[in-house]
């Protein structure tokens, strides 16, 4: 039953009109008093809403202004209340208002989005039916002349070879091969026949797309010019991917409309609720008002009497009037009060559903809304008390009638309505399937071979019962699907359970009867058909042992008994199909039916009486029972499995991996994983190698061990394979050339574009796919590698080197000394007349602040010199070409070319530049300010489209961010250190950057974002990749109740067959099905699919529909037995030679013993035990490996018995049917009537702990899997009975959520008190606090000139600031990790670890603390030969008539930084004796001597100890007059083959025992930091560490980085410098590995 209008809505559903009157109902439905409000309807365009503009009651005034006297406190307090009430009511009508408007705009924008997609959608059909008639008018002459050509054009080869994709022809891709395609005599009709719709995936259209279309090949008038048939193919190949386009634009709306109805479902569900308060706030006011006008009446009276006066409102008056004398007031109806007052328009406009309109009124007359009011009259009164009662008494009617059930389900189906008419027009023929009836129709038909015949024609059985259904039911095909398809126990019954849709025009008898009385004619012949398709046959195997064997192998019997079948008849294992498998003391007998025609039954009778059966044969030798016993051994195997990049997934996934082997090793052992006590896995080349070591039965030799892993496929394990992205090695090609270095320096992006467009094209490759990784210079050498690439380093290198590189050389200048002019270069394609050359040139212009200038104005120079060479040459400005500046050692360079007469030599050329005053350019000329070196921080954002950063973030966040600030310093032309700090996120399609940098203050910020703009940022493209297709997690079910047997009996083969299946199904390898459990009652298989495009239903789709008869066929029902055989003997015991011991088993009937077997199994088999024992007048411990088990209905006890020799089997079998066993039956008890099989709870767990988010980042996958595997056994259950494990870390907390499977008998308070006992001790072992670590925090110290010390003395200045402030602090000087050190006034960047102190408390004590050793190192800077006062240390006393001065004095010399570097000793101490002999002094009054390069000048800084009469002139004086003979001595020009490079790799260690657990968390920043303090420790660039390699042997890390730097730099020198280094930022990634147990049992 449902609830419909009770009142008529005028027209029906749909046909509101704007504008007219309508009463909504507003109450809740379970109230019984009526609320309700007036409306007006301002739209009504949608199926099952309605948007209207609310009335309210008019009222006359204010409450404040309703008094002729003062107010008092009772009446006061009433108003309050109203007034408060009212204002709630306001407020909910306003928030349902704002959700009606976000209804109406969400609900617009869906719909102008299905309009411009229909529009496109029939647009692309258009033009593909446009398309067919254009290829299909193409002559027989231009089809021929198409197939003829010899060398088409490369358009011609670009549109074919989208015709060829298109058509799924991958490989055609040269001319050949599509000639032979186009030679096809149905190519032609392939293209007419084409649909896209059908045959284009997105992907494919996509790959077309960057393939050829939007090559710059692709064009519709070459198109034309090569051959007259391309055009209309030209436009074919569009029309075909528009089409595509426009399919995939419908599939993505309709995912987001159905995501849209969801959303707006929930925004229909708030206003309903919002609309029951607005009525509940409506109730509180009316009640409220009555109790105010009551208290009023009473103060009227008590006014009369006191002669005073008080009046009622007017309008409230005359509705009251109004309802008293009308036959609402009589009646006493009070719900009808409201109706009589005059009702006025609100503001409010709101959504309410078409089923809460109750009476229509019509359209509002004008004057009403001229005048703002409307009254009902009482005709309209007794209509809406009609519809009220009516609506009243068909509610109650529903709910009486309807079970709670039936209520929810209407509830459901309404809102399953509603969602679905969200976009639906109003439409007088639309009718929801949800209107229309539903019943579940069964019907059986006889036949005593139905389970067999369903098992192989299961899916034409469906078809054909469908079709004969609906031609019995006269309904579409449509409407009958089937439920559920099932035999009896006997097999001799097809029970087909269905679900039909009808009108409701007739019942379920009418249907059932219908379908009875159907005689289902062609069923009946597919069952005859199959009947004569097989033969019930019988085959004996003779053996004691066999009833032994069949307990626990019954599932090898069957697979061995199939093969030896299907060899010995030449046919597939699929047509054996065993009925029955039992064994005797004797013999083992299989009952089975074999798929064969009649009429050759005979031949394959004696086919298989003739046959060995070998395999049957070597099962029975190898499973009999010997004298071995279940005695458990420990056995370690190698398992091998080849793949190239196994060494990539352990970096990705080594615990995965590791936890996988032992799960798969377990199952494939039949063992529990706990019996799995150790895995090692380890890569080598091509290889996965890996060490299991298992406890087993003894009985389970080393070999069949082996062999069975051998047979193991590890399907779950090769699942966790991926192939490393393809990618060569670092290579380089070299270019001739001594002048590279200017092409590098103006030219460096053009070069890298030509570099990488050139060797793209001699690769076949994309551009984006060659990453260039350095440019160096001599020759130039590039450096690079090639992604996605599958040729070898060999091809590549080859390919490469025969490449002309045209682009590149085509950039290249030579180097044209000062006023020294060449015949430069004529541009191709162009004709200088016969009298004029082209001369290459350069002119400098001294200046040490050009640097400055170029910088700030370098278009003006370039303008001012090209117009200044013009003129002075008498020529145009175009007579000036390739004009650059740059600046060089103190002068600015300006290399160009011009256009001379012939007549006019170099020698002219050279003089007229000369003589040239360039006045325009010195005017540019101005010094640097003094100021000019100051620096900026500044941040900028930069964004990188991309659907798949998350998953780069994931995988290589460190790499990410190093890459950013590489490239980011190297487009900024900055050091690597100036990039401060950089922050990454990943948005929907995005990657989010923020880089904050240090750079010169003249660099604007605009000037900086441009710049950034521009960068291409390769390297960091390079890393993005994207993420492996994958479904969601789907499910599959297969009907039957035995899939349990399946399950624990031959689960391997089910997976197999299942993976099998679907991957036929979906035309995928069934390495892409991951099965990721298996739930039985019927069987549900949950798995999902990788590297799949279908879509989550596409695959449910072809699933649902494929028959997987390989799973099917494993299906066997339930089947008993009984007997006994002689048991093994235990190793090492020896039984008195007239005892044995014999296997027995005994059974117990009782439909309730499997509830008695979970609840008290320990008391069983003690009472069997004893039982047992007393029945045969021997010890207990004659009685042996007692197991109990449920079967079908009985309980089975398995046993051993030692019994004298002379005590027959069918002796013991007489004494065991004698034993009463009442020990047992006292035992036995039903199960209580609520008892279910299992049942599925969820429960949450709490562990309190600060740093459980921290151990989710690190550690989540193991945290799930301890849940789960501590969860199982504290509950006694299965690892796979723990469905599903949620975590999350909160404030303080962890919260996991753990779904499981158990016993029904459980209650939910077992469960949770249960868990609530368990210590979760594993769990508690992951756990670990995060380090203590302060956050970035600042010291200052000022003075002006700490670069001096930080230039100087930057190792001392570090030293002294970590232990000062470990010193405040109260820590080691270890934990002061500094992270900057930057200059103007000193600031100290730096942070502390291990500390408990707060941020502020640290600041408060390093501010507080004096750092005596830090200012003890500041020396402010001296002019030349300018001296002051040094500073006098501490604790020194000079001579009263001595004190110390600091001075410098300067050597001019361009190569004293080659001298410096070479021999600074000798420097230092040649100054230092000089000094102190031309003052006549020891050499001690000469201390802090140092020596730099600064500008072509050599400095000496010193303190000197000087007698206090003599002056600072007389000191300056002195120095002057100091020849320093020995330091000029000293000085060399440089070698000329001095800028050499070397490339060198040198080793260095840390000691340290947990390097190792430091590299398996911190690699990449290990290795990161390393290179920084590497090239920092040899005054090198970042750039110059060429590589850095790290491992960790037991207590110590082991690093060899190579490292490119000056040859003059011997091996010894680096290993020096390297070994002073301190490594300070790499020992602040050490730490120590948390403390934790081994794993212990």
């Amino acid at each position: 039953m449902s609830l419909e209008h009770v009142a008529e809505v005028k027209g029906g559903p749909g046909a509101l009109r704007v504008g007219e009157m309508v009463v909504v109902m507003t109450r809740r439905v379970e109230e019984q008093t009526a609320h309700w409000t007036l409306g007006s309807v301002e739209s009504a365009p949608y199926l099952y809403d309605v948007e209207i503009r609310l009335w309210e009651k008019q009222m006359d005034v204010d409450w404040q202004e309703q008094f002729n006297v003062g107010e008092s406190q009772e009446e006061g307090e009433l108003i309050m209340h109203i007034k408060k009430t009212k204002e709630e009511l306001e407020g909910s009508i306003q928030h349902v208002t704002e959700l009606t408007k976000k209804l109406r705009q969400r609900r617009r924008s869906i719909l102008r989005e299905i309009d411009d997609v229909e529009n496109h959608a029939s647009q692309s059909r258009a033009a593909v039916k446009a398309a067919y008639i254009d290829v299909k008018g193409i002559s027989y002459h231009h089809w021929h002349e198409l197939k003829s050509y010899r060398a088409p054009s490369r358009m011609v080869l670009t549109i074919l070879r989208a015709v060829m994709l298109l058509l799924s022809e991958d490989d055609a891709k040269t001319w050949p091969q599509m000639q032979r395609v186009l030679r096809d005599p149905h190519f032609k009709s392939r293209i007419l026949d084409y649909d896209p719709d059908k045959e284009l995936s997105r992907e494919r259209g996509d790959y077309i797309l960057y393939e050829c279309v939007r090559k710059k090949s692709f064009r519709y008038d070459r198109a034309v010019q090569g051959s007259q048939a391309m055009g209309p193919i030209y436009y074919w190949v569009l029309a075909q991917l528009d089409r595509s386009e426009a399919t995939g634009k419908q599939y993505q709306l309709e995912k987001r409309k159905q995501e849209s109805q969801k959303e707006l479902r929930s925004v229909i569900n708030e206003i309903h609720k919002q609309q029951q308060r607005m009525a509940e706030y409506q109730a509180l006011m009316d009640s409220a008002d009555d109790q105010l006008h009551a208290y009023r009446a009473l103060q009227r009276e008590s006014a009369s009497l006191r002669g005073g006066q008080l009046t009622e409102t007017r309008l409230r008056e005359v509705a009251q009037q109004r309802y008293e004398t009308s036959f609402a007031g009589a009646a006493g109806k009070e719900y009808l009060r409201a109706a009589f007052y005059t009702w006025k328009p609100t503001e409010y406009r709101i959504m309410v559903l078409r089923k809460s309109v109750l009476v229509n009124f019509g359209t509002v007359p004008q004057d009403a809304w001229d005048k703002n009011n409307y009254t009902l009259d009482e005709p309209q009164i007794r209509m809406l008390d009609d519809a009220l009662q009516q609506r009243q008494s068909v509610e109650e009617t529903f709910y009486e009638k309807e079970s709670e059930q039936q209520q929810q389900q209407h509830k459901k189906k309404e809102e399953e309505e509603i969602e679905e008419g969200l976009f639906h027009p109003v439409d007088e023929n639309y009718v929801p399937k949800s209107k229309m009836s539903v019943d579940w129709l069964e019907r059986t038909f006889e036949g005593e071979d139905w389970k067999y015949i369903l098992d192989r024609k299961r899916l034409a059985i469906m078809d054909t019962f469908c079709d004969e259904t609906a031609e019995a039911l006269q309904l579409p095909r449509s409407d009958i699907s089937i439920t559920q398809m099932t035999c009896g126990e006997s097999n001799n019954l097809l029970m087909v359970s269905s679900e039909v849709w009808h009108d409701g025009s007739r019942s379920r008898g009418d249907l059932m009867d219908a379908m009875n009385a159907y005689l289902y004619p062609k069923l009946s012949a597919l069952y005859s058909n199959e009947l004569d398709g097989f033969a019930k046959l019988e085959k004996r195997f003779d053996g004691k042992d066999w009833q032994y064997i069949l307990t626990d192998h019954k599932n090898d019997i069957e697979y061995a008994f199939k093969n030896d079948t299907a060899t010995a008849l030449g046919k597939t294992m699929e047509d054996t199909e065993i009925q029955n498998i039992t064994a005797t003391a004797e013999a083992l007998v299989i009952k089975y039916l074999l798929y064969i025609k009649e009429n050759q039954t005979k031949k394959a009778k004696k086919a298989i009486s003739n046959y060995k059966y070998p395999e049957i044969c070597q099962l029975y030798s190898r499973l009999k029972p010997n004298t071995s016993t279940e005695d458990k051994i420990y056995s370690t195997k190698r398992i091998e499995l080849e793949g190239e990049d196994w060494d990539y997934v352990l970096e990705r996934r080594r615990a995965e991996v590791k936890d996988v082997l032992a799960v798969e090793t377990a199952r494939a052992l039949g063992l529990e994983r706990e019996d799995v006590l150790e895995v090692e896995v380890d890569a080598v080349p091509r290889s996965l190698i890996a060490f299991v070591t298992v406890r087993h039965p003894s009985l389970l030799s080393d070999r069949q061990v082996e062999e069975t892993l051998a047979r193991c496929e590890y399907r779950k394990l090769w699942a966790l394979y991926e192939t490393r992205p393809l990618e060569s090695s670092v290579l380089m090609r070299r270019f001739e050339g001594d002048d590279w270095d200017l092409v590098v320096d103006n030219n460096r992006r053009k070069l890298e574009d030509a570099f990488s467009r050139e060797t793209a094209a001699a690769l076949g490759v994309s551009p984006r796919q060659v990453v260039l990784l350095d440019c160096r210079v001599g020759s130039l050498l590039m450096v690079f590698k090639v992604l996605g690439c599958a040729m070898s380093d060999a091809e590549i290198t080859e390919r490469t080197e025969a490449h002309p590189y045209d682009e590149v050389y085509a950039l290249y200048r030579p180097r044209i000394r000062s006023f020294e002019c060449v015949d430069a270069a004529v541009p191709r394609g162009f004709r200088a007349d016969a009298d004029e050359v082209w001369t290459r040139s350069r002119v400098e212009f001294e200046g040490e602040d050009w640097d400055y200038v170029l910088a700030m104005r370098e278009a003006d120079l370039l303008r001012a010199f090209s117009n200044a060479t013009a003129e002075a040459f008498g020529v145009d400005e175009d007579h000036v070409r390739d004009v650059s500046a740059r600046y060089v050692a103190g002068k600015l360079h300006f290399d160009f070319e011009l256009r001379r007469p012939a007549a006019l030599t170099k020698a002219d050329v050279n003089a007229r530049l000369k003589e040239c005053a360039y006045a325009a350019v010195w005017a540019l000329y101005e010094p640097r300010p003094l100021q000019e070196e100051k620096k900026a921080v500044t941040t900028h954002e930069l964004g990188f489209e991309g659907e798949d950063w998350d998953y780069v973030l994931e995988r290589r966040r460190a790499e990410v961010k190093d890459v950013l600030a590489v490239e980011t310093a190297r487009a900024l032309g900055l050091e690597r250190e100036d990039v401060l700090e950089v922050e990454v996120d990943a948005v929907p399609r995005s990657l989010i950057a923020f880089v904050t940098v240090r750079h010169p203050s003249l660099l604007s910020d605009r000037q900086v974002e441009e710049t950034l703009a521009r960068c291409e940022y390769r390297k960091l493209w390079a890393l993005y990749e994207t993420r492996p297709l994958e479904s969601s997690v789907l499910m599959r079910r297969f009907e039957g109740d035995d899939w349990d047997l399946v399950v624990d009996n031959n689960r391997r083969k089910l997976e197999d067959a299942f993976s099998r299946e679907t991957a036929a199904a979906l035309g995928v390898s069934p390495r892409q099905v991951v099965l990721l459990d298996c739930r039985v009652g019927s069987l549900l298989m949950v798995f999902k699919v990788l590297g799949c495009a279908m879509s989550d239903a596409e695959i449910t789709e072809r699933t649902e529909a494929h028959p997987y008869d390989e799973v099917y066929a494993l299906y066997r029902p339930r089947i008993r037995s009984f007997e006994c055989v002689d048991a093994a003997v235990p190793r090492g015991f020896r039984a008195d030679a007239d005892e044995v011991w014999t296997r027995s088993r005994v059974e117990f009937e009782g439909e309730d013993w499997d509830y008695v077997l979970a609840m008290r199994e320990a008391d069983l088999l003690r009472a069997f035990s004893n039982a047992t024992a007393e029945a045969f007048g021997v010890d207990e411990d004659h009685v042996r490996d007692v197991s109990a088990r449920y079967v079908a209905g009985n309980l089975h006890f398995d046993f051993e018995l030692r019994r004298p020799a002379a005590l027959t089997k069918a002796d013991v079998n007489a004494r065991l049917k004698e034993c009463a066993y009442a020990a047992v039956w006292a035992l036995y008890e039903p199960r209580p009537l609520q008892e279910e099989k299992k049942a599925v709870t969820t429960h949450e767990l709490g562990f309190e702990g600060e740093d459980w988010d921290y151990v989710l980042e690190r550690r989540r996958a193991e945290v799930k899997d301890v849940l789960a595997v501590e969860t199982a056994r504290a509950l006694g259950l299965e690892r796979e009975d723990v469905l599903e494990v949620e975590v999350d870390a909160v404030p303080r907390s962890l919260i996991a959520f753990v779904t499981v499977r158990h016993p029904s008998l459980l209650s939910d308070r077992q469960v949770e008190e249960t868990l609530a006992r368990c210590e979760y001790r594993k769990l508690w072992a992951l756990y670990e606090t995060r380090p203590l670590e302060s956050s970035v925090l600042m010291r200052r110290f000022e003075g002006d000139d700490w670069d001096l010390v930080v230039d100087n003395n930057r190792r001392k200045l570090e030293d002294a600031f970590s232990r000062e402030t470990a010193a405040a602090l109260g820590v080691s000087p270890r934990q002061v990790v500094l992270l900057d050190c930057r200059v103007g006034s000193l600031l100290m960047v730096f942070k502390v670890l291990g500390c408990a102190m707060s941020d502020a408390e640290i600041t408060e004590r390093t501010e507080a603390h004096p750092y005596d050793e830090v200012y003890a190192l500041y020396r402010p800077r001296i002019r030349s030969f300018e001296c002051v006062d040094a500073a006098v240390p501490r604790g020194f006393r000079a001579d009263a008539d001595e004190v110390w001065t600091r001075s410098r004095v300067e050597f001019e010399g361009e190569d004293w930084d080659y001298v410096l570097a070479m021999r600074e000793a000798d420097l230092l101490r040649a100054f230092s004796n000089a000094t102190a002999e031309a003052f006549g002094v020891d050499e001690d009054h000469v201390r802090d001597v140092s020596a730099r390069y600064v500008a072509g000048n050599l400095h000496f800084d010193f303190e000197l100890r000087r007698p206090a009469a003599l002056t600072e002139a007389d000191v300056n004086a002195r120095l002057k007059e100091c020849a320093y003979a020995a330091v000029w001595a000293l000085y060399e020009p440089r070698p000329l083959q001095e800028e050499k490079k070397a490339v060198t790799t040198h080793e260095l260690g840390f000691e340290g025992e947990d390097w190792d657990y430091v590299l398996e968390r911190r690699r990449a920043e290990v290795k990161d930091v390393l290179a920084v303090e590497t090239a920092r420790a040899l005054g090198l660039e970042r750039e110059d560490v060429l590589e850095v390699e790290v491992d960790a042997v037991p207590r110590s890390l082991i690093a060899f980085v190579t490292v490119r730097h000056p040859s003059l730099l011997s091996d010894r020198q680096l290993k020096e410098t390297l070994a002073r280094c301190e490594y300070r930022k790499l020992w602040a990634l050490y730490e120590t590995r948390p403390l934790e147990s081994s794993v212990l049992m």
